[in-house]
């Protein structure tokens, strides 16, 4: 069976839905493996959690600071304590 000679331009498109596909699969590669990365080296952040539903925020940090030596690049715990710093320092007189 021969091939039916394609116009320039759909053959342009094709390549440029190849390239994109190919950008989408590598990215998609990077989330799994981030994820993966995460999830590998995931704190208790109970503890932290606990102390923070309660309305403790001093206590809520002390245990995420623990946390944050076994996992220093966790997102999760990055943005708890970002927030219980802000939210302590609104409350910080001076």
């Amino acid at each position: 069976m021969s091939q039916v000679p394609q116009a320039p331009h759909v053959a342009r498109s094709l390549a440029r839905f190849a390239r994109r596909a190919a950008c989408a699969a590598v990215a998609m590669l990077a989330i799994i493996a981030a994820t993966a990365v995460f999830a590998a080296e995931s704190p208790d952040l109970g503890p932290g959690d606990a102390h923070y539903a309660a309305r403790r925020g001093t206590e809520a940090r002390a245990a995420w600071l623990e946390a944050l030596a076994a996992a220093p690049a966790n997102p999760t715990l990055l943005c708890r304590l970002a927030q219980v710093e802000s939210e302590l320092s609104e409350d910080a007189k001076g």
